[in-house]
């Protein structure tokens, strides 16, 4: 087990030392988004141009608990001679938009205050700090009931446990965050790039856990690999309900 891991570590060095040129092309991903932590589940947008309103078609809404968030599919789109129309049974109202749409630029953030009907340029610098932990906790929570359930009982293990999730999960929520966040995972951009820092963290963990937990002897790599899959495949499946 250990020539194994060790063959696997230094191939995975290699292969990132020594990458190779690739080309490709991709669809480019929504114009802007726009999130509101607090409009009600019934408002709609629409763009205000000259030649009256664009609707529905362009932008995907997606409501999860507290936020609704709207993606717009708007291809050069210039938010100087465009209005923000806010419609919902409660009220509507219109807002400008507070910059010129960048030119060469992928995407922009948006948040909508409903309630003081203004429209600020990016999000909350907390809104992705929440995001971050509310997804590293929740991945502790998964992979230490596992554990628990496996009849894991040291306190080392458990610490060992935290330890390197706290780490690894942390690092790979930065990352996808700060590589654009929701605009690139809508596109299905970081979705593809978490699976890969993925791969690189169950060699990891398995490789750390083998040293550190001495409950259950080898078998605490299957059962690292087992936890981290179980958690990846739990954690996507509730990114369905988490604003992301």
């Amino acid at each position: 087990m250990k020539r194994f891991l060790t063959f696997t570590i230094v191939f995975l060095m290699l292969a990132v030392l020594m990458p190779v040129r690739v080309y490709a092309n991709s669809a480019e991903p929504p114009s802007f988004v726009i999130y509101s932590p607090n409009a009600p589940k019934d408002a709609e947008i629409f763009i205000l141009a000259e030649d009256g309103e664009h609707n529905a078609s362009m932008y995907d809404k997606h409501i999860r608990l507290w936020e609704t968030s709207f993606f717009i599919d708007y291809y050069g789109f210039d938010k100087t001679d465009n209005k923000l129309l806010v419609r919902s049974e409660e009220k509507s109202f219109e807002v400008e938009f507070p910059d010129k749409y960048a030119d060469g630029s992928f995407s922009s953030f948006y948040t909508l205050d409903f309630e003081a009907e203004t429209l600020t340029v990016n999000v909350s610098p907390s809104r992705g700090k929440i995001m971050i932990w509310t997804r590293v906790l929740l991945t502790l929570l998964i992979e230490c009931v596992f554990y628990f359930l496996l009849k894991y009982r040291a306190v080392r293990s458990y610490i060992a446990f935290i330890a390197v999730n706290l780490v690894t999960q942390t690092l790979v929520n930065v990352i996808v965050t700060s590589n654009g966040g929701s605009i690139s995972f809508y596109a299905g951009y970081d979705f593809m790039v978490y699976l890969f820092m993925e791969f690189f963290v169950f060699i990891f963990e398995m490789a750390i856990l083998l040293l550190a937990v001495k409950e259950k002897g080898k078998w605490v790599v299957l059962h690292a690999l087992a936890a981290n899959t179980l958690s990846m495949v739990l954690g996507g499946f509730m990114l369905v309900f988490l604003p992301y």
